[in-house]
């Protein structure tokens, strides 16, 4: 997926993604060339050469859209379940879906689908309480044990998120265009040559898109094995699926294969629960007191 955001430089929002002006700019000074350049009669005589160009840049960028859309609304997902998790620490873990509204930013209809998953994946329990109103309840979670502070790697805003996706997909709608433009003049003015330049501009663009990808996502996994022994040490290794969510900015559902990931790899062990909900230990980390009592030692 193109990389439109750029890193703030500021120190208090250094994880968020502001839009980059410079591929906006580009954008549009590559866009007013191309308009300038080309005539109706040129794309009109070869327009055989312009549709196979505008199939193949259909297919890679409604592919780039569809990713697009995606990584938007897993953000979207992950900061109702933030929201939702926030109070639920404030409340010692307790979950009331009755006053949900009052201390977020969620309704009872909109937190009822995320609880039902939770629950269906057992990562929270249930309490009925004598009235019939039932609580849910995430384990081992106390005001205590949650002084950490999570890493957010977006603006908690809705608005600008909604702002931010309707640019993305405006870029990417301009930059189609663009791609299939200089496609087709390329199978135009070159012919067979063409076919052959045009072939591997693509190859190129594509690994171009999947090199970028496997380099993030290795970078991004570092970062997350680092905040994952770093939150360890912080909850004296006892690690659980809302804790690690809360401390990596991802959903209970993404945190939660992700200790199952690190369990298969040997680095945490899971404990055993009556409930059994997940709850895992990783091996070998001291949290700070064990620290400085053995460098007393």
């Amino acid at each position: 997926m193109i990389n439109w955001y750029q890193t703030n430089n500021k120190e208090k929002n250094k994880y968020k993604r502001t839009p980059s002006r410079f591929f906006k700019y580009v954008t549009i000074v590559l866009l007013i060339i191309i308009v300038l350049l080309i005539r109706q009669e040129f794309i009109s005589l070869h327009w055989g050469y312009f549709y196979i160009s505008a199939v193949v840049t259909l297919v890679f960028f409604t592919l780039t859209g569809h990713k697009i859309y995606k990584n938007y609304y897993t953000i979207y997902q992950r900061m109702t379940e933030h929201d939702i998790l926030k109070y639920a620490i404030a409340n010692n873990g307790v979950i009331n879906t009755g006053e949900i509204s009052l201390y977020t930013y969620e309704s009872q209809q909109s937190i009822l689908p995320v609880m039902n998953k939770w629950h269906k994946e057992n990562l929270v329990s249930i309490v009925s309480l004598d009235d019939g109103v039932r609580l849910y309840q995430l384990p081992n979670c106390t005001r205590d044990n949650s002084g950490y502070r999570p890493i957010t790697y977006y603006d908690n805003n809705s608005i600008f998120l909604a702002n931010t996706f309707m640019m993305h997909m405006i870029l990417n709608f301009i930059w189609a265009y663009i791609s299939w433009i200089i496609g087709g003049c390329i199978l135009a003015l070159f012919e067979v040559p063409g076919i052959i330049i045009f072939c591997i501009g693509w190859i190129i663009l594509y690994a171009g898109f999947v090199l970028i990808k496997a380099v993030e996502q290795h970078r991004l996994t570092e970062e997350e094995e680092r905040l994952g022994v770093r939150l360890a040490t912080q909850t004296g290794g006892i690690l659980t699926v809302h804790e690690l969510a809360c401390a990596l900015s991802i959903t209970m559902e993404e945190a939660y294969r992700k200790l199952q990931k690190w369990e298969a790899e040997g680095v945490v062990l899971r404990l055993p629960q009556e409930d059994n909900i997940p709850i895992y230990r990783m091996g070998g980390v001291l949290s700070m007191e064990e620290r400085l009592s053995a460098e007393r030692v």
